[in-house]
């Protein structure tokens, strides 16, 4: 067997008269580097080729709004009071644009009979700054920043009833709007 391998690679086996003959050290190194030539060779014929790709995306502008909760309830409020609700609603602003937070009333108080008490009677505030009254339809601007992972915005409210205001429960829907500033 070892006589055929060795006439197959074109190795002189003249010595080799019987299978039981000691194997020269030089037969045996033929025979320990023939996988490696093989080896060399088949791989120098695997064809290959390479190429690249572009990856790519748009991240896109975004600005997201969350509410603590959606309903702020002064409770019982005693005529020719003011009432003060502090931290009563949080806004938390996330943004990867420049942010505008803002609040437009959009009725006076109304109570469900249809009696109305003036919305600049309803007033705000963010921090220690000063209340500001609401506007009917204009929306005020509440905050405003940079981009965030997440800004929390506590807004204060304050009510101030009248002796001649109507009694009885009176509300009005305020919405919140976060937007990309222009």
């Amino acid at each position: 067997m070892t006589r055929r391998l060795f006439e197959a690679i074109g190795i002189n086996t003249a010595w080799a008269v019987s299978p039981y003959r000691h194997v020269s050290a030089l037969a045996w190194l033929a025979l320990l580097l023939l996988p490696a030539a093989l080896l060399v060779s088949a791989r120098s014929v695997l064809a290959a080729d390479s190429g690249s790709a572009v990856i790519s995306f748009t991240n896109q502008r975004k600005v997201q709004l969350t509410l603590n909760t959606n309903v702020v309830n002064f409770g019982p409020v005693d005529p020719g009071s003011e009432v003060q609700l502090v931290g009563a609603l949080v806004a938390t602003v996330k943004s990867n644009t420049p942010w505008v937070l803002t609040a437009t009333p959009q009725s006076n108080l109304r109570s469900a009979a249809g009696s109305e008490v003036p919305i600049g009677q309803l007033s705000w505030r963010v921090g220690s700054a000063p209340f500001q009254p609401f506007q009917l339809m204009k929306p005020a601007v509440l905050s405003q920043g940079d981009r965030t992972a997440g800004t929390n915005v506590a807004v204060d409210f304050q009510v101030l009833f009248k002796w001649d205001d109507p009694v009885g429960d009176l509300s009005t829907t305020l919405v919140l709007n976060a937007a990309e500033q222009p």
